[in-house]
């Protein structure tokens, strides 16, 4: 027989046994809850993670909510944010109007950071001075994509998380003077007559001078350039150019002394004058020949052929002077777009030889109303001798048409007027044959280039529709709008 502890053995390791078995079991059960359970949470973390992902908050803040361009621009990015709306993203818009101060423009920039903007987009009241902002957004390490005012290329690299996106200023100035060129250049040029150029208006007031103390000496003496009659003296004794026979013997002598002096005095100033008038006419002319001569020269040199003048479209040349007489509407003092598009519009009409005399120029600020004012100014001093004006933008283009219209000119007695934007109330000047023509700044293709960018950089993803990447600097192109033009440009804009 077994003993008792030999059962008490077998009992024991029996117990053990079964205790391992349970502890097996328990853990393949938690294993097994541990694999089933694994995708779902993950499951979970993906989409939490995903929810995350698709909130977004933009902050944007613009110089001015009446600019033209600008409210356009504006209308198509909210576009571009409703279209991802309507894909379940969520997406918070927190739109001010800085109303031309750069200092409410920083406060702005402060309250978008404190409501936790993710991004923000900021079209600068005074391009030069970004510090603040840009300090402001990099500490809290948020994004800034400036747009349609572009700051200098210093600031720009101040971090590496600023943008630009808008167009290239000079491209726009260039089109806008190749499109006056086209209207005021002829096809067939022709060798011009020489001509003895005219007094200024300066030697004019030198030789009314001069008359004037001649006449003055020579009481009585005809004046230069009319007929010399015979004029006859107050005392009735002699009549100058009658025969003095009738005379006493001394009277003859005296008449004829004095007749002598005064015939001296008068020829002297005569050719005093004729001599000053001649030699400022040769020096003038002389001037003109030798500009003539080293642009012959030069031509020769470069090209091998003769130099030959333009001719001008008597359209746009309405006085036949050879020159195009002009005034230049400007955007703001300091603004990059308008500095370049004045310089580049005017460049390219002289690089085509055509003659430029700028009358005056206006500082209009992209007003459609302050150039009206302007251009009511100008009016009475320049009139009929301007015969081109060239515009910054559309709205100011838009505002010497309403200046014309008020004077009451007929259209043909207008001069060429030429825009930049291609706004909408642009286009259909252009269409109405009002505005000889607009540079199209694509305010729709850089609203949705904005955007783009915008979520990038708020997301960390792209859309499936967007093949653009995070550079620095993005610049749609410009392109030339004539009347056959405007009508597509408009329905397109319409469709969008």
């Amino acid at each position: 027989m077994k003993s008792k502890d030999q059962y008490s053995q077998r009992a024991s390791r029996r117990q053990s046994k079964r205790q391992g078995t349970g502890l097996r079991k328990a853990m393949a059960v938690c294993l097994s809850l541990s694999i089933c359970l694994l995708p779902l949470l993950s499951a979970c973390q993906r989409k939490e993670a995903s929810k995350e992902k698709k909130k977004l908050q933009i902050g944007v803040t613009i110089y001015d909510n009446y600019d033209t361009f600008l409210s356009g621009y504006m209308t198509a990015f909210e576009k571009e944010i409703s279209k991802k709306r309507a894909e379940g993203v969520e997406i918070g818009l927190f739109r001010y109007n800085a109303a031309g101060s750069q200092a409410l423009q920083n406060e702005q920039v402060e309250e978008m950071l404190e409501k936790d903007c993710d991004v923000l987009c900021v079209n600068l009241v005074d391009r030069t001075a970004p510090s603040e902002i840009i300090d402001m957004a990099k500490k809290k390490n948020v994004p800034i994509i400036f747009f349609n005012r572009e700051l200098v290329d210093e600031d720009l690299a101040q971090w590496n998380q600023l943008y630009y996106v808008g167009a290239d200023a000079k491209q726009s100035g260039v089109l806008q003077g190749e499109m006056a060129a086209e209207d005021i250049l002829s096809e067939e040029p022709v060798k011009p007559t020489p001509e003895v150029p005219l007094a200024s208006p300066e030697d004019a007031e030198e030789v009314e001078r001069r008359m004037a103390a001649s006449r003055k000496q020579m009481t009585g003496a005809a004046v230069l350039g009319e007929s010399r009659e015979p004029v006859r003296e107050e005392s009735g004794e002699a009549v100058l150019g009658e025969s003095r026979e009738s005379l006493p013997e001394e009277k003859q002598e005296a008449v004829s002394e004095e007749s002598s002096e005064k015939s001296q005095d008068k020829d002297g100033n005569a050719e005093e004058i004729q001599d000053f008038v001649l030699k400022k006419s040769r020096e003038d002319l002389e001037i003109l020949e030798r500009e003539a001569s080293a642009e012959d020269t030069q031509t020769s040199t470069e090209e091998g052929t003769e130099k030959k003048a333009l001719i001008l479209s008597p359209r746009v040349d309405k006085n036949g002077d050879g020159v195009i007489q002009y005034l230049m509407f400007e955007g703001e003092a300091g603004h990059q777009d308008a500095i370049v598009r004045t310089e580049y519009s005017v460049n390219t009409l002289m690089q085509q030889g055509i003659p430029m005399e700028k009358l005056s120029y206006a500082i209009a600020n992209w007003s459609r109303a302050e150039a009206q004012s302007k251009m009511m100014q100008f009016y009475p001093e320049f009139q009929d001798q301007i015969e081109l004006i060239l515009s910054n933008n559309d709205d100011m283009a838009l505002g010497v048409l309403d200046a014309y219209d008020k004077i009451g000119l007929p259209k043909d007695k207008r001069p060429f007027i030429y825009g930049i934007d291609g706004t909408t109330v642009g286009l259909e000047a252009v269409k109405k044959g009002n505005l000889m023509g607009t540079v199209y700044n694509d305010e729709q293709g850089q609203a949705k280039a904005l955007f783009q960018l915008a979520y990038r950089l708020g997301t960390g993803k792209k859309a499936p529709e967007d093949e653009g990447e995070n550079k620095k600097i993005i610049r749609l192109p410009y392109q030339k709008v004539r009347r056959e033009d405007s009508q597509r440009l408009l329905e397109e804009k319409e469709k969008k």
